[in-house]
């Protein structure tokens, strides 16, 4: 995952919630022959690594890890190598061994590790279709400090575990959790900020994805563009969200996206989970206080009929194809603050988990 701070945004490009935070190699290790060895692989192993090379990059990892079981950088990149090649049943083993790797030890990096390798395991059992121990992981991630939210919304890994009404509760222990931590802190963004804002965006995706102008030409990137900034005397911060993540979404790409962290914003939902089936929109999961609902048909959102409704969803946020714009659109059907903006909800959030 590449992040970008944008004041109370964060900016994920090319991601499905794997972190790495660089080599981060023990200096107590003792130079034996075996590490002195794997220290040399790993410049070739990160580097097919990181251009996607994952098959190639993992046979070269396995030999790393098995000379030098210390190296936990390796260690995420083999097991972050296998989940994207789909061999899930290897990576769960070292998604383990990340989550496992010094549980004692509390300093920083290796927190952010056992964090985000419990998430990464979660992933993997809930595209092995394991829900229970999808959800259950998933929890864990949480207790250690796991506090994206955007990743359990949006992340296409967790697609099996969100049709489950145990994933509503998890998610919403999340959203109190960063509620009670960060909400407080919560501040308007200046126009002056916004603007900035805005020209980071643009630049971070212009630098940083392979090829940004896949279906949206620059001319158009930074007209778009423009027209926020000519608007940021203007802009609501609910409005300076939705534009930001419209804006991020014509990478129309699934694993591009903009999430605001530290901010309330999104930390209100509703507990419900819609889909879009061939003959309508129905809730397809709920919290337990609302699972009667589920199956239950959605005709209209603040009186548009739902499939104007989810025109108007779907267009201002594009997306890279069919099944992940139904993904997307269902997510962005969960928040009040996002359908306030587009003229489908009345009243903006005020507080958590509101119905």
């Amino acid at each position: 995952m590449i992040i970008k701070n944008v004041f109370f945004l964060a900016l994920f490009i090319l991601s499905s919630a794997y972190v790495s935070y660089g080599q981060q190699f023990n200096n107590n290790w003792d130079l034996t022959p075996n590490i002195i060895k794997a220290r040399t692989m790993v410049k070739k192993a990160d580097s097919l690594y990181y251009s996607g090379s994952y098959v190639e990059a993992a046979k070269i990892f396995e030999k790393i890890v098995e000379l030098n079981p210390e190296d936990i950088e390796s260690i995420y990149n083999l097991s972050i190598s296998y989940h994207l090649i789909g061999n899930y049943e290897r990576a769960i083993i070292y998604h383990k061994m990340v989550a496992d790797f010094m549980e004692s030890d509390q300093t920083d990096g290796l927190v952010h590790y056992k964090r985000n390798g419990l998430y990464n395991l979660a992933c993997a059992y809930s595209l092995m279709g394991d829900i229970d121990n999808s959800l259950n992981t998933l929890s864990l991630a949480i207790e250690e400090g796991f506090d994206n939210t955007g990743s359990l919304t949006l992340d296409s890994d967790l697609e099996n575990i969100r049709n489950d009404v145990r994933f509503q509760d998890v998610l919403k222990s999340l959203r109190i959790k960063e509620f009670q931590s960060k909400g407080s802190n919560n501040s308007n963004p200046s126009p002056e900020q916004i603007r900035e804002g805005v020209e980071i965006v643009l630049n971070t995706i212009k630098k940083r994805h392979p090829k940004p102008y896949r279906h949206f030409t620059e001319s158009e990137w930074n007209k778009k563009a423009s027209e926020i900034i000519g608007r940021a005397d203007e802009l609501s911060e609910n409005e300076y969200l939705v534009e930001l993540i419209s804006l991020v979404g014509m990478a129309a790409d699934v694993h591009t996206s903009a999430f605001p962290i530290g901010n309330i914003l999104l930390q209100d939902s509703y507990s419900l989970r819609p889909w879009k089936f061939s003959d309508g929109i129905y809730i397809r999961a709920a919290s337990k206080n609302y699972s009667h609902l589920i199956g239950a048909e959605v005709i209209a959102l603040n009186g548009v009929p739902i499939k104007k409704a989810w025109d108007i969803i779907i267009n201002k946020f594009p997306k890279e194809n069919e099944s992940m714009t139904t993904n997307w659109a269902a997510n962005y059907m969960q928040f009040p603050v996002i359908l306030n903006v587009l003229g489908l909800a009345k009243v903006k959030p005020v507080g958590v988990g509101n119905s």
